[in-house]
């Protein structure tokens, strides 16, 4: 996974962390939940983009950049 996403996907982490900790007693728990599940929602959203760049996008482009190269010999 590159390493832009892996950061970006602890800070989401971090994020919720933060919100279950510091969310006062009176809060609205069905906002709490409805914000913790986007947050979550987000993360597997991210994983997927991650595994489709690494497993599809990036191995296509070295391909393609091997046949310029080739070509241009």
């Amino acid at each position: 996974m590159n390493n832009f996403w892996c950061c970006q996907n602890k800070n989401l982490k971090e994020l919720k962390n933060i919100l279950i900790r510091y969310c006062p007693n009176n809060a609205d728990v069905n906002l709490l939940n409805d914000a913790l599940y986007d947050i979550y929602r987000c993360e597997q959203e991210l994983e997927s983009h991650c595994m489709i760049e690494d497993y599809v996008f990036t191995p296509a482009v070295r391909k393609l950049e091997r046949r310029v190269k080739d070509n241009e010999r």
